[in-house]
């Protein structure tokens, strides 16, 4: 049974996060562009005070490298 609700959840989580990371895709996009790595990306991240979806002040690589494959990016 838990593994029903955790699937009913899913497509909420995923709009929760489109909408949260839609801002963000061109912002990211175009310090990729300007070619800064994954890691340079995530450090400029929280030097321009962003939070992440969780409210974390941290960003991580992997984090970016999601937000980019909403574009195609990576």
């Amino acid at each position: 049974m838990h593994l029903k609700g955790g699937a009913a959840s899913a497509p909420l989580n995923r709009l929760r996060a489109e909408r949260h990371y839609a801002p963000l895709v061109p912002i990211v996009a175009e310090l990729r562009r300007q070619g800064m790595s994954l890691r340079q990306i995530a450090r400029e991240l929280e030097r321009r005070g962003i939070k992440t979806r969780q409210e974390w002040t941290r960003w991580h690589a992997n984090q970016v490298r999601r937000i980019l494959g909403r574009v195609g990016g990576e």
